[in-house]
């Protein structure tokens, strides 16, 4: 099994795919950081657009989905 970033975009992979009823597997990518960004800025009071979770659009396609789900990968190993 794939281990912190690599699992990460193996379910990006994945989750692109089924998205898309198998025809592009590019859609969803790992965000910046693995979504730390996103907790670090938030914290300091600052936004990050897209960055809130381990999964983020690369295509805008995906952003609906994006939007209304966040996305944090655990794998045990």
């Amino acid at each position: 099994m794939a281990k912190g970033g690599s699992y990460e975009n193996e379910i990006a992979k994945k989750l692109s795919l089924w998205f898309t009823d198998g025809k592009r597997d590019d859609i969803f990518g790992r965000s910046d950081g693995s979504g730390s960004r996103f907790t670090s800025r938030w914290k300091k009071g600052k936004k990050t657009a897209n960055q809130h979770g381990d999964i983020t659009f690369a295509d805008s396609i995906g952003e609906p989905l994006i939007n209304i789900w966040r996305f944090e990968e655990k794998t045990e190993y």
